[in-house]
């Protein structure tokens, strides 16, 4: 398993530092001094680690939209680790609202990054004696074919609303707000869905899964998924128990990134719909909730207890 975390280069410095020297100063042999440069202190910074915790690839965003930096360490490669770390810039390019980006890919490289959409510009040129080819990518998400609509889907069976659940979990990049009556099992604890959660919390300092619970009782002692995750990653997943303060007793709410939206109108009966870049919905919903996460809930010591 490859976990892909976004870093900063005062925290994760050695371990991109350890990849990309043995990618482009030692196998590449690009001079150490052209490497190492005044932008890696404002870039944004992507680590992947294998499931030792063994760093095997990176990448860089810069402020301007520019991708640098790609490197995946020799035994990884023909993995898919590549596609993996690049599609999570992208995704997070189109979250924080880059319309278009780019790139200066090396000449051998060039079919890797037009599978993702990205079209070659200009002339050849040298850098760090190796040749390249400046590419841009216009367009939302990840691949091509990233659905990137925002129409207003009903949710019609427990099966759809659970794909749309597993959908922005995955492609979440900062957040996830979740006020549901018990958790209920059938979505909540789904493994798909719990492990795609479980990155989300462990992608950054920066992230944070809140899940705020109308009635915590039913999940006493039980073998629930989130809870077990909230347990084991105290720091990065908060549950809270509701007190009082909600305007609608039967609403419920998945909010991926103040953006994906899964609405129950009746959580109970799962009646509601899902739209996604639904931002205007996704803000109203979370003005009330952070008002009751800070004046509404409490913590339930029951559910900080993990089972012996």
């Amino acid at each position: 398993m490859i976990l892909i975390n976004i870093v900063s280069w005062d925290e994760a410095q050695s371990l991109l530092k350890l990849i990309r020297h043995e990618v482009f100063v030692v196998e590449q042999q690009v001079p150490a001094a052209e490497e190492w440069d005044s932008y890696d202190d404002t870039a944004v910074h992507f680590l992947a680690t294998d499931s030792s915790g063994e760093p095997v690839a990176t990448a860089r965003f810069l402020p301007s939209g520019k991708i640098t930096r790609m490197a995946v360490r020799k035994p990884h490669r023909n993995r898919q680790v590549g596609s993996k770390i690049l599609a999570e810039v992208l995704k997070y390019a189109a979250a924080t609202g880059f319309s278009e980006v780019h790139l200066d890919a090396q000449i051998t490289a060039v079919p890797f990054y037009e599978k993702f959409g990205f079209i070659c510009e200009g002339e050849v040129f040298r850098d760090a004696g190796i040749d390249h080819l400046r590419m841009t990518r216009t367009g939302p998400g990840a691949t091509m074919n990233t659905e990137a609509d925002d129409r207003v889907h009903p949710l019609q069976h427990p099966s759809d609303t659970l794909k749309l659940m597993r959908e922005f979990a995955a492609s979440a990049l900062r957040s996830l707000d979740i006020f549901s009556h018990q958790l209920m099992p059938s979505l909540y604890s789904d493994g798909e869905l719990t492990e795609s959660i479980s990155q989300l919390a462990r992608r950054g300092a920066q992230t944070q899964v809140r899940i705020l619970v109308r009635d915590t009782r039913p999940l006493y002692g039980a073998d629930h998924s989130l809870v077990r995750l909230a347990q084991r990653l105290p720091s990065h997943v908060h549950i809270r128990a509701y007190t009082e303060g909600a305007s609608d007793a039967l609403m419920g709410f998945f909010c991926a990134d103040a953006a994906n939206l899964v609405h129950f109108l009746d959580e109970p009966n799962l009646s509601g719909y899902a739209r996604r870049n639904a931002r205007a919905e996704s803000r109203h919903l979370l003005t009330e909730f952070e008002n009751l996460w800070t004046y509404g809930s409490r913590t339930d010591a029951n559910l900080r207890r993990l089972a012996l």
